[in-house]
């Protein structure tokens, strides 16, 4: 007898037999709104039928009803208030010990609330104050299940557990890991404060109405290490499973990363099933693990890739259980085609192209979807493999595709990122500087804790202001330091930018002098193969700089030796100028070795004060930099703007302030000047002065994207 959705659910979560094996997809809106009208209904529920699946659903994914418990209530000392501003929103806590403040864009963090000791004493003593609270959730699981009538089963998904909140959520885990080993008990008093407290809402999980309830932990070794998790997590996933069950309802836990090395300690409570998109042979270790341990046969899994989902439910091992999988995969492939992209990404054929994940329609031919899920599930070998080879030729046509995203891309200090991801960039600007020469300049001359405390403020007011990409222009033996941006990048999401390349006396070290031009250009070619030593940090770009007039013998030889560079990198160079004769002549040699123009940048070009030299030298192809901006009178800077814009240049133009900076050597880092000008007050005006708004996402966006693109 064929049973419904929820029956079949119900019977493998259950260990019972079942009539066949149960398949599922879970899409969000984005995945949805490719779809036709006709199967956007009901949150995706219309699409989920149309496809033949078994529906499971999390909490009420894509329906308008919600869950209220259980629902955190903090003490009556603590206040909260919150602003949006676009898609930032800024959060804050205040008690009568202190104030906690975080900053969230589209759900991320980009601002930790706890990242000192006394944030972890205020935040311990709110968790002590706190509590969860019940509602009554019958009534919107009544309209939820009346939507979803027999077609699968809905389930209650909270979470994450207090680790992987503080890691998450309120610390990080630069700041989590450097607190607990500074302050381990501080630490251990919050976890174990945090955790009391969730317990009540384990319980109030428990005693909801809803049957199947999914912790979300989110666990990964990239952050969580095994001992960590056999110390913290794993005590706290045990304790949500057995309340879970002594309420006679259904636990499973959802582990959504990088779990090889914690499958011993994953497997020991004893949950119904896991969820999550473990990689390479985590999902089929797991398996094998779980099935020699209490839960036996009822394993649970879930396969996804990006937006798309798609559970296996099955009793089964080994070759049987992937034969079950591949039938699955078939049965989607032949319904929408997400299995076969599933498929073919975990076994490491498939990549996402620069722009995303191609449409489905795009991808699968459309003579597959007419066939049913009966003959999928009777699907040979052959077949199966014939329909996912038309799908990875979809792909392959798709990511064959001409575009400058997919053939250049931008070296940050976390990682290349594609050019349409930079969004608003500042091309010239300083985090750090240290003026005291190439031959004393060291980083035991400054602490990063200390720099990263004072700039990250200054790069949240570029956070607000929608700022995305930051690009440090600080070269070697001026005091760059990789590692004092890196962490800036990972506190406020900013991409970030950095270089190699060398300045000019007295900051060159004394081999600049004796070198060659190739031996030279040899370093910065390592430097952006192997990474800037010790970090191995890539840069993004190149910098130089020359002196004014004619170009002494070792200017001349860094501007070869960047020249050089670019051609075996692809790198963009930017060199500090702001001068015409010295422009000019360092464009005569880049030319000399075969260098186009137009992947030189002339920094401080606003500093020439001829105006038809600023239009030779946009003749010559370069980019001019204007980036004193703010440091003028603003009717000054907007005019020289729009002259460049009027005579038609606007396209190689970029815009920056030369801002900041921590100088090492003074008290508390001197005098930083922020780097919120152009944003704040140029670009306004430039509006209100008749500048189309396509212009000036032209020199904000576009250019700096153009600019700073290296071959992939």
């Amino acid at each position: 007898m064929a049973l419904s959705g929820r029956q079949r659910l119900n019977a493998l979560l259950h260990g019972q037999a079942a009539d066949r094996l149960a398949w599922t997809t879970l899409v969000d809106s984005n995945t949805l709104d490719l779809m036709p009208p006709e199967l956007r209904g009901n949150g995706g529920l219309d699409l989920y039928r149309y496809l033949g699946c078994d529906i499971l659903l999390l909490d009420s994914w894509g329906l308008p009803q919600t869950f209220r418990s259980p629902q955190l209530v903090w003490g009556p000392n603590v206040t909260v208030s919150s602003e949006t501003q676009g898609d930032i929103v800024n959060s804050t806590w205040r008690t009568p010990r202190g104030t906690l403040h975080s900053m969230t864009r589209r759900g991320h963090p980009m601002q930790y609330p706890v990242t000192t000791l006394d944030g972890i004493k205020l935040y311990r003593e709110m968790w002590e104050g706190a509590h969860y609270v019940s509602y009554d959730d019958s009534p919107a699981l009544a309209e939820m299940e009346t939507a979803l009538g027999q077609d699968g089963i809905l389930t209650r998904f909270w979470g994450p557990s207090t680790v992987p909140h503080l890691l998450e959520t309120a610390m990080g885990a630069e700041a989590f890991y450097y607190l607990a080993n500074d302050y381990p008990a501080e630490m251990d008093g919050l976890i174990d404060a945090i955790h009391t407290c969730e317990l009540d809402a384990f319980r109030t999980l428990a005693a909801g109405p809803v049957e199947t309830v999914i912790l979300c932990e989110n666990t990964s070794s990239y952050y969580i290490s095994p001992a960590l998790y056999r110390r913290h997590n794993g005590r706290h996933v045990a304790d949500f499973c057995r309340i879970i069950h002594g309420a006679g309802k259904t636990a499973l836990v959802h582990m959504c990363g990088h779990i090889s090395n914690l499958l011993a300690d994953i497997s020991a409570p004893a949950c119904r099933g896991y969820t999550g998109s473990p990689r390479r042979p985590s999902a089929i270790r797991l398996m094998n693990t779980i099935s020699m341990s209490s839960v036996k046969s009822r394993s649970f899994w879930v396969y996804s890739i990006r937006r798309y989902s798609i559970p296996a439910l099955a009793r089964k091992s080994g070759a049987r259980w992937m034969r079950s999988i591949r039938r699955a995969c078939a049965a989607a492939a032949l319904s929408c085609g997400w299995l076969p992209m599933a498929c073919l990404y975990r076994s490491g054929v498939l990549r996402p192209c620069a722009t995303g994940w191609p449409s489905t329609d795009a991808v699968i031919p459309r003579y597959l979807v007419s066939k049913s899920n009966k003959q999928a599930f009777n699907m040979s070998r052959r077949v199966f493999m014939r329909g996912a080879l038309a799908s990875l030729a979809g792909v392959l046509l798709m990511s064959c595709k001409p575009d400058m995203q997919s053939s250049t891309r931008i070296q940050t200090v976390l990682g290349s990122i594609a050019p349409a991801e930079m969004g608003s960039t500042l091309p010239h600007e300083h985090i750090m500087c240290d003026f005291i020469g190439a031959d004393k300049v060291s980083p035991a001359r400054y602490q990063v804790d200390e720099i990263v405390m004072r700039m990250e403020p200054y790069l949240c007011d570029l956070v607000r202001q929608g700022v995305r990409t930051f690009i440090d222009c600080t070269p070697a033996y001026l005091a760059r330091d990789v590692e004092v941006l890196r962490r800036l990048a990972q506190r406020t999401s900013m991409h970030i930018l950095t270089n190699t390349g060398w300045y000019k006396a007295p900051y060159l070290p004394q081999r600049a002098f004796s070198s060659t031009a190739e031996q030279i250009a040899e370093e910065w070619i390592a430097e952006w193969r192997d990474g800037i030593r010790p970090s191995g940090i890539k840069p993004g770009f190149i910098k130089i700089a020359v002196n004014p007039g004619k170009l002494e013998n070792v200017q001349r030889k860094i501007v070869r030796a960047a020249a050089l560079t670019h051609l075996a990198s692809g790198m963009v160079v930017a060199c500090h100028t702001g001068e015409a004769a010295a422009a000019y002549e360092s464009l005569d040699i880049i030319e000399a070795e075969k260098m186009n123009p137009a992947r030189y940048i002339i920094v401080h070009a606003d500093q020439i004060p001829a105006w038809g030299d600023h239009v030779a030298l946009f003749k010559r192809g370069a980019w001019l930099e204007y980036d004193a901006l703010g440091t003028r009178a603003l009717e000054a800077d907007i005019a020289l703007i729009q002259r460049a814009l009027d005579a038609g240049y606007g396209s190689q133009l970029l815009l920056s302030q030369d801002a900041g900076w921590y100088n090492v050597g003074q008290p508390d880092g001197g005098t930083v000047r922020p780097f919120t000008a152009l944003y704040a007050s140029i670009l306004p005006a430039l509006t209100q002065a008749g500048v189309a708004k396509a212009a000036i996402t032209e020199l904000t966006v576009t250019n700096p994207a153009r600019a700073f693109a290296a071959s992939a």
